[in-house]
């Protein structure tokens, strides 16, 4: 099961919320949740999630979405914490070679952390 604290934070949405905000089903929040992903607070049955915990999430949809087993998808969250900089610009990159290909990659691309850094001009 996931990790919970224990109270919510003032800066804390609701799971449905969350879900609108960042267009990522809720049944795929409740994932990973489950594959312990992701944290929330529990508050009389409902998620909460932390304005923190919203970039994980699109992260997380976002490597679902290329295909990555929830394994891989642990890994690569460790070496994200080692280098999120080249991480964050690596899936940055590789989503949006995809994005043509899956309309909800495209809708995630904007939200990605690590976009590229705009070139400077000649």
């Amino acid at each position: 099961m996931y990790s919970e604290r224990h109270h919510v934070s003032q800066y804390d949405i609701p799971l449905p919320d969350a879900a609108a905000a960042t267009g990522i089903p809720a049944a795929a929040i409740l994932r990973y949740l489950e594959l312990g992903l992701l944290q929330a607070s529990d508050t009389h049955g409902q998620e909460w999630i932390s304005p923190a915990q919203l970039e994980l999430l699109i992260v997380l949809r976002a490597l679902e979405l290329l295909d990555q087993s929830p394994q891989r998808i642990r890994a690569l969250l460790e070496s994200r914490y080692d280098t999120p900089t080249d991480f964050d610009r690596r899936l940055h990159a590789e989503v949006k070679v995809h994005a043509a290909e899956h309309a909800e990659l495209a809708l995630l691309l904007p939200q990605l952390p690590g976009r590229p850094l705009p070139r400077r001009p000649a």
